[in-house]
């Protein structure tokens, strides 16, 4: 599985030689009959943020100190609840809501931003489905 970075989103480009990344692997040339590649278009925190995900990264942002986010969050939440809501008017909601949500992350530690979030995951109704494709194609081999 894979998220769609093209180079860390905590790289810090004022570092001598952060930039000079080696150029990404095609990985889906790594796939046969026992590896498969599962990946998003985007960084891994941005893909999960999804109406029905909202709850939990509002919980996480209350227990690491950040009641104003999880405030937007589940204001957010409420706005997606409005019948008759076009793709574009939930991507407009949405999209903000993904990037506070990976800036959080970046301030806190990306890492223990997600140690804190899986304590929440029994409020997440819903996965990417690109996770989802990895973990049945895992069941069905």
């Amino acid at each position: 599985m894979a998220d769609g970075d093209l180079k860390p989103s905590d790289a810090d480009p004022d570092i001598e030689g952060e930039d000079d990344l080696p150029a990404l692997p095609d990985l889906k040339l790594l796939e046969n009959d026992y590896v498969r590649v599962f990946a998003c278009v985007t960084t891994f925190e941005r893909a999960l943020v999804f109406e029905d995900t909202l709850e939990m990264f509002a919980r996480t942002a209350d227990e690491i100190g950040a009641p104003g986010v999880a405030k937007k969050l589940r204001a957010g939440f409420k706005a997606l609840q409005k019948d008759g809501l076009s793709d574009k008017q939930q991507r407009e909601i949405l999209n903000p809501l993904r990037t506070m949500v990976l800036n959080k992350a970046k301030r806190f530690g990306k890492a223990r931003f997600a140690q804190i979030a899986v304590r929440h995951v029994d409020q997440a109704e819903t996965i990417p489905k690109y996770l989802w494709d990895s973990a049945k194609w895992l069941m069905e081999s």
